[in-house]
């Protein structure tokens, strides 16, 4: 194995600060790593190296969104309108029941023929083969009992949530997107808050006034990069001491013959130990907004 995408430190700087030169045990230091990094991001409520995050939230006629990671390394997109990407409906008459569905991350369809037989489909919006409305849209008509017709191809993350459509009795149902947000707005990186700046207008929503994001639930969609590229020199030391810790105390415990940490599991109060001992380094970065 190797360290998660998102460990605070590497392999290389705990061996060198542990003194170990043999890759016996890489991977019992490897999963040390890996929950020492989890026990860190849990006490400051972040996720703390830098990656890139879908995030919904709603709209409360505002004029600012506080995202949920912070610093703001790059902002790729905030979208709020409403835009058809497809339409979906039924194909087959007799049918007993025909369900679609968005979630975050998946579209089910869910079908039940006259005669009772059951089929049910999930596709992942985040693959190569589902990750825009086009493809989707393709796999849809595919399917027995669906019609689809694109309308506008997206990234298929950026359809809104539908908590399940009836298409026998509602369809053809028409299903939207975030588009662009139509207006300026600035960014707080540090503190990772969106300002509405200036809105020029957007018809598809009735603003309280100008400048204000939508005042209606899971309307606002922001895709941006969080976090820190290169991890701050005292959240890579509270890391690696917790890292080396969890080792150490593995070495003397003699019950643990696993070359992994396994189901070497540490306690709340053991965990909150680990963290007591390391405040000064990681105070800083709790998230107390």
């Amino acid at each position: 194995m190797a360290v998660g995408t998102h460990a605070l430190t590497s392999l290389a700087n705990l061996k060198a600060w542990l003194g170990i030169s043999s890759s016996t045990y890489d991977s019992v230091l490897e999963s040390a790593i890996d929950r020492a990094t989890s026990i860190i991001e849990t006490y400051t409520g972040r996720k703390l190296k830098a990656r890139d995050i879908y995030e919904w939230h709603n709209g409360d006629g505002s004029k600012t969104v506080h995202l949920d990671q912070y610093p703001i390394e790059r902002m790729y997109r905030v979208g709020y309108g409403h835009q058809t990407a497809f339409t979906i409906e039924s194909s087959v008459s007799t049918d007993l029941e025909l369900t679609f569905m968005v979630d975050s991350e998946e579209a089910h369809l869910r079908r039940i023929e006259q005669g009772g037989t059951l089929a049910e489909n999930t596709f992942d919006l985040t693959s190569s083969s589902y990750n825009n409305t086009s493809k989707l849209v393709s796999a849809i008509t595919a399917l027995t009992g669906f019609t689809a017709t694109l309308t506008t191809n997206v990234p298929s993350r950026n359809l809104h949530r539908i908590g399940g459509i009836d298409l026998i009795r509602e369809g053809p149902a028409h299903i939207t997107y975030v588009s662009e947000a139509d207006g300026e707005y600035r960014l707080d990186h540090q503190r990772g808050i969106v300002y509405m700046r200036h809105s020029r207008g957007n018809r598809n929503f009735d603003h309280e006034s100008s400048g204000r994001f939508p005042r209606v639930r899971q309307s606002i969609l922001v895709h941006y990069k969080a976090g820190y590229s290169t991890v701050p020199d005292d959240l890579e030391r509270a890391c690696i001491e917790i890292a080396a810790e969890m080792y150490q105390t593995r070495q003397q415990d003699r019950s643990v013959s696993s070359e992994t940490l396994g189901d070497y599991t540490y306690s709340k109060k053991q965990q909150a130990a680990l963290v007591e001992e390391r405040k000064h380094l990681l105070e800083g970065y709790r998230d107390i907004r």
